[in-house]
């Protein structure tokens, strides 16, 4: 049985890959998620027809037969009318929770999934995210556009109806002020991107899933989770509006469907990291999906060390055999 420590390529963060503790595929899944079999729920808010259930669009496309819908989240985890300030002194720091946070419906049936979605739907969604994005990012005081989905229950989502959320930040998320730091020190270090250094190095290696002209598909050296995907720009672009929607859709796209045709259906999920506004630092731009499919113990929330019972490469072999 193989064990091993692996390292993430720029952050120095330690995976252990376990696989005296592997297990097949297919045993990971411990609960899927009850989808629906109805394409309209009268209770459900974001179905077509129960518009009024949810607070007014600020987006839509296809008009009163809508397709896509984004509007402000009933229950947001910050305000956008309350008044920026922030106080801050030597141990404490607060500011007020000033920001947006939109739903994203991305399709008006209840029984539809991203694994059912063709890739033209794909783009439609990746062109909200992006028009969300520039119209969010240039509102006074906000700093991050963090563009997200969780799937399934186990994932995070309260509701089954496919939907995205989009959350507008007056500050900067741990993870990307964190890569900002260590891919500027990479670079400082041997003057390259890192990003830019695993497209060169893993477009040819084992741990490749997919490719096509603007994006590769990668299950990473440093696999934090079992089945975890990086899909990373192959040009070195930061930011998300510079982005070629039909390549990121059909990159997505084969991901979704090559997880779902190995799992049948599993947890998991997807976000964006781009350069944040008015930032100065390497960033390249890319998105992960976060298969849900192990519990996280002591080690992993005490201690901060990823264990990964299924090898990426091995990972990579069955996703390539399905795309």
């Amino acid at each position: 049985m193989k064990v091993e420590v692996r390292y993430h390529y720029y952050s120095g963060q330690r995976v252990i890959m376990s696989e005296n503790r592997n297990k097949r595929p297919k045993d990971y899944i411990k609960e899927s998620t009850p989808l629906p079999k109805e394409k309209y729920n009268p209770s459900c808010p974001f179905c077509f027809g129960n518009e009024k259930m949810t607070p007014k669009e600020v987006y839509l496309v296809g008009g009163k037969n809508w397709q896509i819908r984004a509007f402000p989240n009933k229950f947001p985890l910050l305000d956008s009318s309350l008044k920026f300030y922030r106080k801050k002194t030597k141990l404490f720091d607060k500011r007020s929770g000033y920001g947006f946070h939109e739903v994203l419906v991305d399709t008006p049936l209840h029984n539809e999934q991203w694994q059912d979605f063709s890739k033209k739907k794909f783009e439609q969604i990746f062109s909200a995210y992006k028009e969300r994005y520039i119209e969010l990012i240039k509102k006074p005081e906000i700093k991050y556009v963090m563009l997200f989905r969780n799937y399934s229950y186990l994932g995070g989502a309260s509701l089954v109806h496919s939907h995205s959320q989009i959350l507008a930040t007056p500050f900067l998320p741990t993870n990307i002020l964190r890569d900002i730091h260590t891919l500027t020190d990479y670079s400082k270090e041997y003057y390259s991107c890192a990003y830019c250094d695993i497209v060169s190095k893993e477009s040819s290696s084992s741990r490749l899933v997919y490719e096509n002209k603007e994006f590769i598909v990668l299950s990473p050296y440093c696999a934090r989770y079992p089945f975890e995907l990086w899909i990373i720009s192959k040009k070195h672009l930061s930011d998300f509006s510079d982005l070629n929607i039909p390549h990121f859709a059909d990159a997505i796209q084969k991901s979704i469907k090559g997880l779902f045709l190995i799992f049948g259906d599993l947890p998991y999920n997807f976000f964006i990291h781009h350069l944040p506004k008015s930032i100065e630092g390497e960033f390249h731009f890319h998105a992960e999906i976060q298969p849900r499919l192990k519990t996280e113990a002591s080690v992993e929330f005490g201690y901060g060390i990823k264990v990964n019972t299924f090898l990426p490469e091995r990972a990579a072999k069955k996703l390539r055999e399905v795309i």
